[in-house]
């Protein structure tokens, strides 16, 4: 239990060195990353040192880069969209395309196996901007919501074959 404890504390003390110099070099998103993974650390340590478990999950984040088909339930209807992600870490980017609309920038995270992006869609009047959010479920599917001056709507997606 000793050993959790002191390299927990390592931990915290390399935490409070690195944002200096992250501050100092100007990157912001660096450092939102880094204190993100600093809290899993010593979360998984703390963890580790109580249970008598593994002070670190061996267990990989889940990787949603790639298609996805999405059903968008809207008040007109099911609409159909596809969603072509990329993921560096946590941050996600891509393109969303429909028939509905022109092809959109996605731009956004991925945390905790929660999706969180924004994409603005000009439907002819003017860009409109959306804030999607939707949580990856065991069984490998997206479900969540569209909010945008429309309302809110639901959303569900699932890897293209």
């Amino acid at each position: 239990m000793r050993k959790g404890w002191f390299v927990a504390l390592v931990i915290v003390v390399a935490a409070l060195v690195t944002p200096v110099a992250a501050v100092q070099s100007g990157d912001a998103g660096w450092l939102k990353e880094q204190v993100l993974a600093l809290h899993r650390k010593v979360v998984s340590h703390l963890h580790g040192a109580f249970s008598h478990g593994p002070a670190f999950s061996t267990a990989t984040a889940p990787d949603i880069a790639g298609k996805w088909n999405v059903t968008v339930e809207s008040p007109h209807g099911a609409m159909s969209a596809s969603f072509v992600l990329k993921q560096d870490r946590t941050k996600v980017t891509g393109t969303m395309s429909s028939d509905h609309t022109p092809d959109a920038a996605i731009d956004g995270d991925f945390i905790d196996g929660a999706l969180t992006f924004t994409v603005s869609v000009d439907h002819g009047s003017g860009p409109m901007k959306m804030t999607c959010k939707a949580t990856l479920n065991a069984a490998g599917t997206l479900a969540g919501t569209i909010s945008s001056e429309m309302g809110e709507m639901t959303w569900t997606a699932e890897r293209a074959k």
